[in-house]
């Protein structure tokens, strides 16, 4: 007899579900109602997990991108200090959310947490920021920025920061925007004063990885680093360390390095020679260590500027080694220096802004001398 397609699915099941080891002993099986209700409740956690680090980030960076103006005069910001949402912020149900064995969506869990109804609510707030100054608070709702009134509803998010960014574009140097709020049942007017950062925005990136990344436009920190760096001057030196590449222009000299080492591929090859994309490879880690060192060595500008404590900080590549030991001497064809160069590099670099320092002296990197 000839089995068809279905008849072996059939049998392969058959033969597995009575092969397959089975479990020895019978947990209890929780009611329904109660793991629903648990994964609210995990939802809900995770909500604040999220915006509590992205808080961590503004307000450990808000300071360093504040005293970097001077190195990016042609991309600079105002900014208000404070983060907003609404409900429709967030994630929406499926459909109309009818299996009610499903959690609620994320939106309905940042409704239920947050309170967020269709008009723009502030999440958070930067302390020493200008909202922090005029007395804004997490929860205000905010109606209007100057005489503009503030979107609200499905669009609000796409309309806002055009609104915000046409209203601060007008403002002079020392001049204040009125925020209307509506707090407690009570409408309140607070006069805003901007502060001027460099428009290089520090975002929480999802991955478990101990790392960081600049791409030329923001910074990015991950939920491992977010981990690793518990102490906030640690994370500044990491926040600090990506904005240095960007203010470097690092991106775009490497991405130059690499088409350089491809163009020479291509001649070579054009000639006979075969050349799988070696010089190509060259090019994309050609002086990548200098980079690196040299980031490292304008963060501790950056830090000192920003009045960041540099006791210890050295200290940061020590604790990675414990986790990354082959990281502790640079290997062959790597992109980055060994910890323990870094290290000694950092320990004499604070050296030399502390003696800065000690005679008041501007806080201006050295530069290489022709």
């Amino acid at each position: 007899m000839k089995l068809t397609a279905g008849g072996i699915l059939l049998v392969m099941m058959a033969t597995l579900s009575s092969g397959c080891a089975t479990p020895t002993y019978q947990s209890p099986k929780p009611a329904p109602a109660l793991t629903l209700s648990e994964a609210e409740r995990q939802q809900g956690k995770a909500l604040h997990y999220r915006l509590a680090q992205q808080q961590r980030l503004n307000r450990v960076s808000w300071p360093l991108l504040k005293a970097s103006t001077d190195l990016c005069p042609d991309k600079i910001r105002p900014a208000l200090g404070f983060q907003y949402a609404n409900s429709h912020s967030f994630a929406p149900s499926d459909a109309q959310q009818t299996d009610t064995k499903q959690p609620a969506s994320e939106r309905d869990a940042a409704i239920r947490e947050f309170k967020l109804g269709e008009v723009l609510q502030v999440m958070a707030v930067v302390p020493g920021s200008g909202a922090d100054l005029a007395g804004i608070k997490t929860g205000d709702k905010l109606i209007k920025l100057g005489e503009q009134s503030l979107p609200t509803g499905r669009t609000a998010l796409l309309e806002a920061p055009e609104i915000l960014r046409q209203q601060l574009a007008d403002l002079k140097p020392d001049q204040t925007i009125e925020v209307t709020l509506y707090r407690n049942g009570q409408t309140l007017t607070r006069p805003l004063k901007p502060q001027t950062l460099c428009d290089y925005p520090v975002k929480r990136l999802p991955s478990e990885q101990i790392n960081a990344y600049a791409d030329h436009y923001s910074v990015a920190i991950t939920d491992g680093m977010l981990a690793f760096a518990t102490n906030e001057d640690d994370l500044a030196l990491v926040i600090a360390h990506e904005l240095a590449h960007n203010l470097l222009d690092h991106i775009p000299a490497t991405a130059r390095n690499t088409l350089l080492g491809g163009a020479l591929d291509l001649l070579l090859i054009s000639q006979g020679i075969l050349s799988p994309g070696a010089f190509s490879l060259g090019g994309s880690v050609h002086f990548s260590k200098a980079f690196e060192s040299e980031a490292d060595y304008l963060a501790l500008y950056l830090l000192a500027r920003a009045g960041y404590d540099l006791e210890g900080r050295a200290e940061f590549w020590r604790r990675l080694s414990n986790s990354r030991p082959s990281h502790i001497l640079s290997e062959t064809g790597s992109t980055h220096p060994g910890n323990a160069e870094r290290y000694v590099r950092m320990q004499a670099a604070i050296a030399e802004i502390r003696l800065k320092q000690q005679r008041k002296e501007a806080l201006v990197p050295n530069t290489i001398k022709p």
